[in-house]
């Protein structure tokens, strides 16, 4: 649900969602479900323009997915990243950065991921 309602353009509300997911996944006991919730911290953190912490996040969702030695939870990562890097780029190659829905989701810095 974390990363859901992100592309619904609520990235605060699912922030704070993905960090409830990660939760629950410690209480679970697992590391899987916690690895995707940090992928979706990582998605929210990037549409509210905050980089740096958004690109710890995703670091670490990388290290927890190598840790578990699981190729689809490496995949997801992957993915996720490819995506999120493809919307931006969309975003501003298709609205011209006029949208205000989208200048509100990102920084119009296209660089941003890099």
């Amino acid at each position: 649900m974390g990363g859901a309602y992100s592309i619904c353009r609520y990235p605060k509300e699912a922030l704070q969602i993905a960090k409830r997911q990660e939760l629950i996944g410690i209480r679970m006991g697992s590391k899987q479900v916690q690895c995707h919730a940090k992928l979706y911290q990582y998605i929210n953190l990037i549409f509210m323009g905050r980089k740096k912490a958004g690109l710890r996040m995703l670091e670490a969702a990388k290290e927890q997915a190598n840790e578990l030695e699981s190729d689809s939870v490496r995949k997801h990562c992957d993915v996720t990243e490819n995506w999120l890097k493809n919307e931006i780029k969309y975003k501003y190659s298709h609205k011209g950065g006029t949208d205000p829905k989208v200048n509100k989701l990102v920084t119009p810095n296209v660089q941003l991921l890099k």
